[in-house]
């Protein structure tokens, strides 16, 4: 893992690659929700409104061809907000155990393919949509679900901003396979960036 200095107010720590507004904009947004763990619509509402552009967000992490980077651009004990970099790559299928994760495509474009539980870690795709610049959702931890950059589009890059309420945990992250495995898209790897205390 990579780690980079962050800025804190409190209980809020930034990236310390968030431009002043960024981090105004982010602080004015969640601050009042610095130790809410219980409030995943209010976190949700929060980045649906923040307002906050690709590069900002550029500044803290970049693209990695056929991986997708998750890089932490703003946390509390309560939740995480997270950038996400895509280039010709997509998640595993997962769901986010308890927390409940709204996400904003920010540039490019995403794919989200929903699943419906098909027993022993199976998934079987049920819908797939397109995400573009400025089209927010949320799903429910229990939701599975595959994002990625559109399938077949050589070059494809988005980046997106996710909330995680409470704050996720990767290690308990249910990861599905597709009982139809031409309606999943190839799974890439993953770079973690950090903030840290340093």
């Amino acid at each position: 893992m990579r780690g980079t200095g962050g800025a804190t107010d409190g209980a809020l720590m930034m990236h310390a690659g968030l431009s002043a507004d960024a981090m105004d904009a982010i602080g004015a947004r969640f601050g009042g929700l610095l130790d809410e763990t219980e409030d995943q619509a209010g976190v949700s509402a929060a980045l649906k409104a923040l307002e906050i552009d690709a590069a900002c967000v550029r500044r803290c992490a970049g693209f990695d061809h056929g991986n997708r980077v998750r890089c932490e651009i703003a946390r509390a004990p309560g939740w995480v907000l997270l950038a996400m970099f895509w280039e010709e790559t997509a998640s595993p299928i997962h769901d986010h155990c308890a927390s409940e994760c709204g996400f904003r495509v920010i540039e490019g474009e995403l794919e989200e393919t929903r699943f419906a539980c098909a027993g022993d870690d199976l998934a079987r795709a049920v819908a797939t949509r397109r995400l573009r610049v400025g089209d927010f959702t949320k799903t429910p931890g229990s939701t599975i679900h595959q994002l990625g950059t559109p399938q077949g589009v050589a070059g494809a890059r988005a980046i997106s901003i996710h909330a995680y309420c409470p704050a996720l945990c990767l290690e308990t992250m249910g990861i599905f396979e597709a009982t139809d495995p031409e309606r999943a898209a190839e799974c890439g790897g993953v770079l973690d960036v950090e903030l840290s205390e340093e």
